[in-house]
């Protein structure tokens, strides 16, 4: 139940989303928007149009408003959604922050200010309840602890989940353990501690710990990583191409990734995980971006793209893994530009 008008932002971010219309989705923001997801930050409507592929209606959510407040500041709104759509399922708060009837700023976590267990329906489980669900669209029906640390030791309590829901927890934790701590001290009995999963559980998902660990880097990265579609190959290029190189150079998870590659040359399940898990999808993605430069006329039609991917993310990894030179981002911009400019003479 509603107890003020619902600004047309608002309205136009449920309308779209439930609509499938992604243009008008970003349309609803401003054009230098931040969208925090539980921490995952998106900037401006590039930002928001990734969120939106691979949170919102890439995964067909539907939005139900429940309720909507006033916030604790002129221009902010606490929408209390529904979220319905192909995965994680669940009702909980929204904070949009407006600016000249656009969203300049969305946040979605549990932290709003506001009580909005008297809004939930029958059966669906209150803020306050660590074992509630994530839905699609990243809003949280949770009280959970800050950082994968706190989390150790409170257990999960009893009852049965279902498969997915304990499996992308399981994937959460390793991800945020990989990304604030590195791979040294990533144990199944502290998995298991930390998630409230039984290592029987890991143990039948996952046959070693560097596959849990690739997996679970893999979720932590997967939407930083997401490869842009501006129509300006050079631009998406530059976009990817530094967002990898940040992940790599600027956190723990390139630490993370390059020991992996190395255990995968003597562990035949995580080679087998990395080629199915990581290489295979980064290759994909890059190559469907390229074959789409390709239809512009952007790229010539006789290039093999899979050449290309080499060529390109195959020189950041050799800087890595060999790192006798610095990736930069100038060495960034030096490869997109030979890679579109070529290097003869003109």
């Amino acid at each position: 139940m509603t107890t003020i008008d619902t600004p047309a932002a608002i309205q136009t971010f449920i309308e779209a989303t439930n609509q499938g219309d992604a243009k008008a989705f970003a349309a609803a923001f401003t054009h230098d928007a931040n969208l925090d997801d539980w921490g995952r930050e998106y900037h401006g409507r590039d930002g928001v149009r990734a969120w939106d592929r691979t949170d919102n209606i890439g995964v067909q959510a539907h939005l139900e408003l429940a309720a909507i407040d006033p916030g604790s500041s002129p221009d902010t709104y606490v929408a209390t959604l529904t979220v319905t759509g192909n995965g994680h399922n669940g009702t909980g708060p929204m904070t949009f922050h407006l600016r000249d009837g656009l969203i300049a700023r969305l946040r979605i976590a549990r932290d709003t200010g506001r009580d909005t267990t008297r809004r939930l329906d029958r059966g669906q489980r209150p803020p306050g309840n660590r074992h509630a669900p994530r839905n699609r669209a990243g809003a949280h029906v949770a009280n959970n602890a800050n950082g994968p640390a706190a989390k150790e030791g409170n257990g999960r309590g009893r009852g049965r989940r279902p498969a997915d829901e304990v499996r992308a927890d399981v994937l959460r934790t390793v991800g945020d353990l990989l990304l604030t701590e590195g791979i040294a001290d990533l144990t199944f009995e502290r998995i298991a501690r930390t998630s409230g999963v039984s290592k029987t559980t890991l143990y039948k998902w996952w046959p070693s710990k560097g596959a849990l660990a690739l997996d679970g880097y893999v979720h932590a990265v997967q939407e930083t990583l997401a490869f842009p579609d501006t129509a300006d190959i050079r631009a998406d290029l530059l976009t990817q191409l530094r967002a990898f190189a940040h992940v790599m150079t600027q956190t723990p998870g390139g630490r993370v990734l390059t020991e992996l590659i190395g255990q995968s040359q003597t562990d035949q399940d995580l080679a087998t995980a990395y080629r199915k898990l990581y290489s295979s999808r980064r290759r994909r993605l890059a190559a469907e971006r390229l074959h789409r430069a390709q239809e512009l006329g952007q790229i010539r039609t006789d290039i093999d793209v899979q050449v290309l991917i080499d060529q390109l993310w195959g020189a950041v990894y050799h800087r890595l893994l060999i790192p006798d030179e610095p990736v930069t981002d100038d060495f960034i911009v030096a490869l997109v530009n030979n890679f579109l400019d070529g290097i003869r003479p003109t």
